[in-house]
């Protein structure tokens, strides 16, 4: 039998989504990986922007005509691949080229995971075992539980609900969807792993998070405006709207920042402070 990582919520007839239907119920596992009629090649007005990562890695993108990189095509993989024929073979140089770079990068800058890739795996749990400790299971499960703004395949949501049991709700416009390794565990023994596997995925809402969203006054707005916190690990572009949404309504908030994207985002800056002497027996 398929684990709740592969079931998915049926559309009603006629094609559009409901609004009770744009997220997935607790236990009912994560919606569908496709189904967005934006999901099509869409070059960009400047062939001189980026591929967009997503649309290279699966062929589609949820950003679908909104997206401010290049779709392309055949042709312009076989470009940034390397010039194979095969595009698969291409679209697998692109991306170990791009890993490469980072990495690099990453280690310029005394990146602690350079050499420790298990480590970098853990860091979800390693999150979540941190929200435990600072607010508390009770606070955490107050109202309708924790926001995961950005939260992609929803490593975070795995840990917090299947895990643990603790009520959450994932926002991002990629569909939930459970890693070889969530599966596996899953198919294991204990009562922890029955119960985890009874709860399948959380609850997902299918959009970017934004003020519209909410203070829109529908089913999904008062979901969220009523979660006990709100949290982001790498949320990336998503990480203002986290902090905007935390002040306006008195939310206690948590994140894990990574990319800045400073053309997209002028304003932000890092406010450095000078380190005060550390007083010890030692160093009197």
């Amino acid at each position: 039998a398929k684990s709740p990582g592969h079931r998915s919520v049926k559309s009603p007839r006629g094609g559009g989504a409901s609004p009770r239907q744009k997220h997935a119920n607790q236990g009912q596992g994560a919606p569908p990986r496709a189904g967005n009629p934006n999901l099509k090649p869409n070059p960009s007005p400047n062939p001189a922007a980026p591929l967009c990562k997503f649309f290279v890695n699966t062929g589609k993108c949820f950003y679908g005509d909104q997206c401010r990189f290049r779709h392309g095509d055949g042709d312009a993989l076989r470009e940034v691949g390397g010039g194979d024929e095969n595009v698969k073979v291409s679209r697998s140089q692109w991306v170990q080229e791009r890993y490469n770079k980072r990495r690099e990068l990453a280690k310029g800058k005394g990146d602690p995971h350079a050499s420790n890739s298990k480590a970098k795996t853990q860091r979800a749990s390693v999150f979540v075992d941190w929200l435990v400790e600072k607010y508390g299971m009770e606070a955490l499960c107050k109202g309708n539980g924790v926001l995961d703004v950005a939260g992609g395949r929803g490593s975070v949501s795995f840990e917090l609900w299947t895990r643990r049991g603790i009520p959450c709700t994932l926002v991002d416009p990629r569909p939930l969807r459970f890693t070889k390794e969530q599966h596996k565990w899953l198919k294991g023994s204990g009562p922890d792993v029955v119960a985890a596997a009874k709860r399948g995925a959380c609850k997902q809402l299918l959009t970017r998070f934004d003020p519209d969203m909410w203070r829109a006054d529908t089913e999904e707005g008062s979901l969220i405006r009523g979660c006990s916190v709100v949290v982001g690990m790498h949320p990336d572009e998503a990480t203002g709207a986290i902090a905007e949404f935390a002040g306006e309504f008195g939310k206690p908030f948590a994140v894990l920042p990574c990319c800045v994207f400073p053309r997209l985002f002028p304003n932000r800056f890092v406010v450095e402070t000078p380190l005060e002497p550390v007083l010890s027996d030692a160093n009197p």
